[in-house]
């Protein structure tokens, strides 16, 4: 008797593995009809009823893969070389007691997948295991890295350490040669006020007068004026450009001055009575330095 089938008894034939043989055997339906039905079923939702055929068709493959897996030796779980011997009677017994056990739902479906389930936990414990493996690996190898690292570290720290001191100390040994910067400023400042006294001290400032006298400033300063060769140069003086508006006498005493300037190795300053004998002086000073 052919049976109509519905949503619910799709899904629960899809459910306990049926292909299209196993609808078959169950509506009386053949490929074609059992299409035409899913079709029909789904006919405002076109995807569910192909995505429904495509269960069925996947469920046909694997039934007709787990019955051409291996050869028949055996027959409801008896030798085939038993069943054979077998009389009449035995023979619908064991069609008796396996008719008992094919009436659980979807026993075969279950345990197919109970058998293909361990297979795969198997492997993912191999897999797992595999794994393991490299990530001890891993952390063997991390682990000398960061012994490693901590040997480092400590190096580091031992470095900052020894850096730190070393720039505590050079701290110091810059703010010495800062002192002494500063000390060597106020040395040499000292020094050249010394200098310029000693100048000061040592350069006798000596007075030319219009009488024809000439003597230091300072009358406590005792020096010897040496004014050998006055007279020669006075002979040279009195055709001399410079000493053109000078008397006589200034220029004898113009040429004595020269003579005791040039004679001593002490620094004179040397101020003259008139301004037109101290401007020949000073005319007549450039030109013997220029004529050097």
């Amino acid at each position: 008797m052919e049976m109509t089938i519905d949503r619910k008894g799709l899904k629960l034939g899809i459910k306990n593995g049926f292909g299209f043989k196993e609808f078959q055997e169950k509506y009386g339906m053949d490929k074609e009809q059992m299409q035409d039905a899913v079709m029909a079923l789904y006919k405002n939702n076109k995807d569910d009823a192909e995505r429904l055929l495509r269960d069925i068709s996947k469920n046909e493959k694997k039934r007709i893969k787990e019955r051409t897996k291996l050869p028949v030796t055996e027959y409801k779980g008896v030798p085939i070389s038993e069943i054979k011997n077998m009389s009449l009677d035995e023979f619908m017994a064991l069609e008796s007691d396996d008719k008992s056990k094919e009436e659980i739902p979807g026993k075969i479906l279950l345990e197919n997948e109970i058998h293909d389930l361990e297979e795969q936990a198997v492997k993912l414990e191999t897999e797992r295991k595999r794994w393991l493996t490299k990530h001890h690996n891993s952390a063997e190898e991390m682990g000398k890295l960061e012994e490693e690292l901590e040997s480092m570290r400590e190096k580091i720290v031992a470095l900052k350490r020894k850096y730190n001191t070393i720039a505590e100390r050079d701290a110091k040994i810059v703010a010495k040669a800062n002192e002494a910067l500063e000390k060597q400023h106020e040395v040499k400042a000292e020094l050249e006020e010394k200098r310029r006294k000693l100048d000061e001290m040592l350069k006798i400032v000596i007075c030319a007068y219009t009488d024809g006298t000439i003597a230091p400033m300072d009358e406590s300063v005792t020096v010897n004026l040496d004014d050998t060769g006055a007279d020669i140069l006075y002979q040279e003086l009195v055709n001399r450009e410079e000493c053109q508006e000078l008397k006589m006498r200034e220029i004898r005493t113009l040429s004595k001055l020269l003579k005791i300037v040039g004679n001593s190795t002490l620094e004179f300053e040397v101020v003259c009575d008139t301004a037109e004998m101290e401007a020949a002086y000073h005319a007549l000073t450039v030109s013997a330095d220029s004529a050097k």
